[in-house]
């Protein structure tokens, strides 16, 4: 499910980027916070998904001009006025990380090696 959460997350930042999302928006619904976990991915659905959304998330990213960076960001996940696509690209890239960790973690517990050595 984090793995998922963090796809779902992509898909609704790329449209911030110029990109399109690459799951349903039930889909993305499901793996939201207190989603509705009614519709849910194959695990190589949400891997193949992630491969991608980190693709389209890159071709997006390398064509931000400082004016997309400094605009408002229409519906802040924050509620916060002043949120701009910039600030929610470094909370997303926070948010991310932290969800990571945990896959790592998760990874380690199920007897699986750990990727960094």
């Amino acid at each position: 499910w984090i793995l998922g959460h963090v796809v779902a997350t992509r898909c609704l930042i790329l449209p911030l980027v110029g990109q399109t999302s690459i799951w349903s928006e039930d889909l993305v619904n499901s793996y939201k916070r207190y989603g509705s976990k009614d519709v849910t991915a194959p695990f190589d659905e949400i891997v193949h998904g992630f491969s991608e959304s980190y693709e389209r998330l890159v071709q997006g990213l390398e064509g931000l001009t400082d004016d997309v960076l400094a605009s408002p960001v229409p519906n802040s996940p924050s509620n916060d006025p002043n949120d701009t696509v910039a600030s929610l690209l470094v909370t997303i890239a926070f948010h991310e990380s932290y969800h990571i960790g945990q896959v790592g973690v998760l990874r380690r517990i199920v007897g699986k090696e750990g990727v960094i050595k």
